[in-house]
């Protein structure tokens, strides 16, 4: 059958990555712009942004990763959604895209952090 990702709530997200002991490989993946990750980004993200030509190149950083959950999240999804088709493509087999992005994570008062 044809691999897809799951789309998921800001909720469920949240609760993903609260539970380290069942998600222990859990990789939280921002495909916004540098600029934007530095404003706010969530806890440990991994940065590789979807505007840049070479995202499906830099897609090797994280392949040894296949096979744990990626929650992958932008602004609002749309860049998300993209970027979980590509990662899809290229034989990740657990990903989550986060339902409305960070400005969706920040209305339910969730925690981000800055660099």
């Amino acid at each position: 059958e044809e691999q897809t990702f799951q789309n998921i709530t800001v909720d469920t997200a949240y609760n993903m990555i609260k539970k380290e002991n069942k998600y222990p490989n859990l990789i939280i993946l921002d495909v916004r712009t540098p600029y934007e990750y530095k404003k706010g980004h969530l806890y440990d993200a991994i940065l590789i942004p979807y505007d840049e030509l070479e995202f499906e190149e830099r897609i090797s950083e994280i392949e040894g990763y296949k096979n744990s959950e990626i929650i992958v999240y932008c602004k609002s999804s749309h860049r998300s959604t993209l970027a979980s088709e590509i990662l899809v493509e290229n034989g990740f087999t657990n990903i989550y895209n986060m339902l409305g992005g960070i400005l969706a994570w920040i209305d339910a008062d969730y925690p981000i952090w800055t660099t």
